[in-house]
């Protein structure tokens, strides 16, 4: 079994493709329902599994092959082969053998397995490409229903090709800790005072330039990796952050699929034990959808949060499914007014009327408010005059690596006011 490390994995891919007539398969291997067996059972449980997938997988490797793991519920295999039907066949049965129950202790569990499959030579001749694209396979795979093996075919739709690249790069970069953190600053209305920053991520992808959250957030939702993207993220925000003037407070969202871990009060704990970064500094942020499919327990981990000092931000309110109780039955401190307000306030009496709203609810409920999406000194003063404590935009601040060397724009111009 190799060790896992993509360097060992591309030097055996090479000794293979140097070999005369070289023909092989590269197998790129998704477990499927690992994540409920883990969460069901526990660590110590799901990593028994992975070694019993792991010893499996070695043994189909066994006759001239190579085996290893990437990372979580991700292997790779590298199959010799000497006909087409011999290898459809092993990788039938290896679906087969991956199905079949696993006994773990007291436990049985089981998992299926995705596969997606280039050839060698003719889907690659280096070990980059063939990796790309027995993972645009696993893709197609996936997308056919999972339990089952794809392979990679040069007349695959363009949009799947590109979605599995960046997905491949994107496993690279989040196990790399290649995405960054910007900050934002959060801005008080009235003194121009700089009271925290956002964190906004972004990916310095070698080939593409600086890729923005939208294009690869959902993503790593899709395939498991929102956790440990975060956790990285916030990790070097905090120690980025840690002695910043003023010790301001720095905010991160969450994704609504991050509400289902029962344990992510204790992960987030974790990391800011770990960089001596006080949770009185923390800000989390979650939006209205993630309070629908189990109010519960989104309760029960915010008020976890909130009783180790972390602040709960309900980020772009208005726009999704919130309704009284869950302001009410909720710890949260902020709401956030969504841009598309702010931006509708000028030319729409009915976006100034809702913005009004907001702001005199929130009051009502002792929160504080936050608008985002500020870009003009006129939402700042309209949003000033209707009560609106801190605002974000681009008007008072563009997000940064690393602390502004400069205040933002507005804050002498929101100063000049405040006078």
């Amino acid at each position: 079994m190799g060790s896992g490390c993509p360097r060992n994995l591309r030097e055996t891919l090479n000794v293979f493709l140097a070999a005369p007539e070289a023909r092989f398969a590269v197998v790129a291997i998704d477990l499927d329902r690992f994540k409920p067996v883990n969460d069901l059972y526990g660590h110590a449980i799901g990593d028994e599994l992975l070694v019993k997938v792991a010893k499996l997988l070695a043994e189909e490797a066994s006759d001239g092959g190579f085996a290893a793991r990437l990372g979580g519920d991700e292997f790779v295999l590298v199959l010799p082969y000497q006909t087409d039907g011999a290898l459809f066949q092993q990788l039938s049965n290896l679906v087969a053998k991956v199905a079949r129950p696993h006994c773990l202790g007291k436990n049985e569990a089981s998992v299926g397995a995705t596969l997606g499959v280039a050839l060698a030579p003719a889907d690659g001749h280096d070990p980059d490409t063939l990796l790309r694209r027995a993972d645009v396979a696993l893709y197609r795979a996936k997308s056919d229903g999972r339990g089952c093996f794809s392979f990679f075919e040069s007349g695959m739709d363009a949009r799947v090709l590109e979605r599995a690249a960046l997905e491949h790069d994107l496993r690279i970069a989040v196990r790399s800790d290649d995405i960054i953190p910007h900050f934002q600053p959060l801005v008080h209305l009235e003194s121009g005072d700089v009271s925290g920053f956002e964190i906004l991520v972004r990916w310095p992808h070698v080939g593409r330039g600086l890729i923005q959250p939208d294009e690869f957030i959902p993503i790593a939702v899709e395939t498991g990796l929102i956790n440990e993207l975060t956790f990285n993220v916030l990790r070097r925000a905090c120690h980025e952050t840690l002695h910043w003037p003023k010790a301001p407070r720095i905010s991160l969202n969450l994704a609504p699929v991050q509400l289902h871990d029962q344990a992510l009060p204790q992960k987030l704990l974790k990391v800011l034990s770990e960089c001596g970064f006080p949770p009185g500094r923390l800000e989390i942020e979650i939006t209205e959808d993630a309070l629908v499919s189990d109010l519960a327990a989104a309760s029960a981990l915010l008020t976890s949060l909130k009783n180790v000092g972390v602040s709960i931000s309900l980020d772009d309110f208005g726009t999704g499914y919130s309704s009284l109780r869950h302001l009410r039955e909720l710890p949260f401190d902020t709401l956030k007014i969504d841009r598309s307000f702010v931006r509708s306030m000028s030319d729409c009496d009915d976006a100034l009327s809702i913005v009004k709203t907001i702001v005199q609810l929130a009051k009502s409920l002792g929160l504080a408010v936050t608008a985002e999406g500020i870009e003009t000194e006129d939402q700042a003063r309209d949003l000033q005059a209707l009560g609106c404590e801190r605002g974000q935009g681009y008007y008072l601040g563009r997000p940064a690596a690393g602390l502004p060397s400069r205040e933002p724009l507005a804050q002498s111009h929101l100063r000049t006011r405040a006078k």
